[in-house]
């Protein structure tokens, strides 16, 4: 598959922007590209309920002519945290994922998985804000010292 999407999805803008940087980045597996096509679509839902909110407003008149908050809002928030999870199952994460990253080419979701893994794991023998821990290979008894 192309970095375009496929027309059957009739995607909106931002839908398409989302499928073409994510095919550009990521080597996608057949249900990666499935939960990618659903986060496109809700990102284009979201976009037509902001439209809605724009249009109506976010106070809109209730069945007793009162005041409620615009049903589009709820859920506008509900589908952009479903887009967020979405998201993450596809591998978007912070800007140090990407910048650490850069510069290798394209990455499977396997491959940048593994590496917030192994980030992870060898965190934990990072100093914070410290001096990276050396061993002296050539006196190995001063790497023990306590001073």
């Amino acid at each position: 598959m192309g970095k375009q999407a496929p027309r059957e999805l009739r995607l909106g803008g931002r839908g398409r922007q989302l499928w073409a940087g994510t095919m550009r980045e990521f080597d996608l597996s057949m249900a990666e590209r499935v939960t990618l096509q659903e986060a496109c679509r809700i990102a284009d839902r979201v976009d037509d309920l902001e439209a809605e909110v724009a249009l109506h407003g976010v106070m809109i008149p209730g069945s007793r002519k009162q005041l409620i908050i615009n049903p589009a809002i709820v859920e506008a928030r509900q589908q952009q945290a479903q887009l967020s999870r979405l998201l993450g199952q596809l591998g978007y994460g912070s800007a140090t994922d990407k910048e650490e990253s850069a510069g290798e080419g394209l990455l499977s979701l396997a491959s940048v998985r593994a590496s917030r893994a192994a980030n992870a794991r060898w965190d934990r023998y990072r100093p914070v804000g410290g001096t990276p821990l050396t061993l002296d290979l050539d006196e190995p008894e001063r790497n023990f010292d306590a001073s």
